[in-house]
C-alpha cells in the first residue's frame, strides 16, 4: 500500500478505514484541502481538511460497478462525510 508518509488526523482515520474494510492492494490518498481552503463554500468551515483524492485497488470491487465502488467508499467514511467535515472525496 502507498499513502503519504505524514497524515492528518482526517487522512489517518481514512486510511484505517478504508485498510481495514477493502484489505487493498494499493491505497493511495491524497489531502488535496489547502487547494481548495478559498472557496466560498469553505468560507466559515472550521475544518482544514475538507479535500481527500483517494485511489483504492482491491479485490473487494471486482465485478462491481463503479457506482457501487463509489458507493461502498463512501458508506465506509460515511462518518467523515457528514460528521467531520470532509466537503470532497
Amino acid at each position: 500500500m502507498e499513502f503519504s508518509t505524514t497524515k492528518s488526523p482526517i487522512q489517518q482515520a481514512i486510511h484505517d478505514k478504508l485498510a481495514t474494510s477493502f484489505s487493498p492492494s494499493h491505497l493511495e490518498i491524497h489531502n488535496d484541502s489547502s487547494k481548495h481552503a478559498h472557496h466560498q463554500a469553505m468560507q466559515g468551515v472550521d475544518s482544514v481538511e475538507t479535500h481527500f483524492r483517494v485511489t483504492i485497488v482491491s479485490d473487494s470491487f471486482q465485478d462491481l460497478p463503479l457506482i457501487e465502488r463509489h458507493r461502498a467508499v463512501n458508506t465506509c467514511l460515511k462518518e467523515e462525510l457528514e460528521e467531520k467535515g470532509v466537503h470532497a472525496l
